[in-house]
C-alpha cells in the first residue's frame, strides 16, 4: 500500500509478470501482519478457541462410530442416553464457543483494520504537495475506496479463515489416521491429485484478480475526473467524447471481471471434482476392507465424515493463501 500510494497503477502485462515473483511479497505480507502485533494476546485467544471448537466438532463422528459399532449391536440404551447427554453438552459448548470465537475474530479484525486506515491517512499527510501534483486526486480516492478496503479483508476474512482451516484440517487428518490407516493412505494421493490443475487455476485466478483490481481503480479514477471536469465538457460539447473514454474503461473492467469469475468457478469445480474422486476411491476400497473385516461399519462412516470435512477445509486453505497473494499485490 505504501509504494502504491506513491506510484501509478501498472498495466496488465506488468501485473502478470509480477505474479511470478512471490518472494518480494513477503515484506508486504509481514508489513500487513504487523498491524496484528499489538493484539497478539487476542490472536492467541482466537487460535485457542478455534482449536477447542474444532476438537469438539470432530468428536461427533466418533460418537456416531461408537453408536453404530457398540451401542446398536448390544442395545445398551443406558450408555445411549449417556452418549446423548454428552453430545448435548458438546453442542452447547460449540454454540457458546462459536459466539466467543466470532467476538474475538471481529474485535481482532476491526482493530487491525482501524490501525491500517490510520497509518494510511498518516502517510498521506506526510507526502506533501508534490505527491498530489504528480498523482490525480481521483486515483488516491480510488485507492482509499477499493485497495485499502481490499487489504482489510486480510484481517476480516482470509487470515483468520486460513488459521481456522489449518487447525480444523490438521485435527481431521489425525482423526482419520486413528480411524483407519489403510483408508488414510489411499486418500492422500487423491488430495495430491488436486495439485495437477489446482495451482495453475489458482495462479490464473490471481493474475485476473489483480488485473480486475487495477481496472476497477481506473474506472473509479475516470468517474472522479469526469465529474470534476463536467462543466468544461459542457462548454466544449465534449460529453459524448468523455462518455466514450469512460466506456472503454468500463469494458476493460467488465472483461477482466468475467475472466476472474471464469477461473474462480473452474477453481471450485476442480476442488469438488478432486475430493469426489477421492470419495469414490474410499467407497471402493472401503467395501473391500469391510468384506475382509479390517474396518467396521462405524469406522467407515466416521472416516467418510472426516474425509469430506478435511478435504473441503484443505482446499479452502489453498484458496485463502491465493487470495492473500492477490491482496498483497494490491497492497504492494
Amino acid at each position: 500500500m505504501q509504494s502504491q500510494l506513491g506510484s501509478k497503477v501498472g498495466d496488465a502485462k506488468s501485473s502478470a509478470e509480477s505474479i511470478n515473483q512471490p518472494l518480494k511479497l513477503w515484506p508486504v505480507y509481514l508489513w500487513s501482519l504487523s498491524f496484528l502485533k499489538p493484539y497478539f494476546g487476542l490472536l492467541v485467544m482466537l487460535v485457542s478457541t478455534i482449536a477447542l471448537l474444532s476438537t469438539a466438532e470432530l468428536i461427533v463422528p466418533k460418537f456416531i462410530q461408537y453408536f453404530i459399532d457398540v451401542i446398536l449391536p448390544e442395545k445398551n440404551w443406558r450408555i445411549f442416553y449417556i452418549l446423548i447427554a454428552v453430545l448435548a453438552g458438546v453442542i452447547a459448548l460449540v454454540l457458546g464457543g462459536s459466539m466467543l470465537e466470532n467476538l474475538f475474530r471481529r474485535e481482532l479484525s476491526e482493530k487491525a483494520s482501524r490501525d491500517l486506515q490510520f497509518a494510511i491517512f498518516g502517510h498521506l499527510r506526510k507526502l506533501g504537495f508534490a505527491y498530489y501534483e504528480q498523482n490525480p486526486v481521483g486515483q488516491t480516492l480510488s485507492f482509499l475506496n477499493t485497495e485499502v478496503a481490499a487489504v482489510q479483508l486480510l484481517y476480516r476474512q482470509h487470515f483468520t479463515w486460513m488459521i481456522d482451516g489449518i487447525i480444523f484440517s490438521s485435527i481431521s487428518i489425525v482423526m482419520m489416521a486413528t480411524t483407519s490407516l489403510h483408508l488414510t493412505a489411499v486418500v492422500l494421493p487423491c488430495f495430491l491429485l488436486y495439485y495437477i490443475f489446482g495451482p495453475a487455476l489458482e495462479r490464473k485466478a490471481s493474475v485476473t484478480g489483480k488485473i480486475m483490481s487495477e481496472n476497477r481503480v481506473n474506472v473509479n479514477q475516470k468517474v472522479y475526473e469526469s465529474i470534476s471536469a463536467l462543466s468544461e465538457f459542457r462548454v466544449y460539447s465534449a460529453e459524448r467524447w468523455d462518455l466514450n473514454r469512460y466506456m472503454v474503461k468500463v469494458k476493460a473492467f467488465n472483461d477482466s471481471m468475467i475472466r476472474t469469475y471464469w477461473y474462480a468457478y473452474w477453481r471450485g469445480t476442480n476442488r469438488r471434482l478432486t475430493y469426489n474422486i477421492g470419495a469414490v476411491v474410499i467407497f471402493i476400497y472401503g467395501y473391500y476392507l469391510l468384506q475382509k473385516e479390517d474396518i467396521s461399519v462405524g469406522e467407515f462412516i466416521s472416516f467418510l465424515m472426516y474425509y469430506f470435512t478435511a478435504m473441503h477445509r484443505l482446499t479452502i486453505v489453498v484458496t485463502n493463501i491465493t487470495e492473500q497473494k492477490v491482496l498483497m499485490y494490491q497492497a504492494e
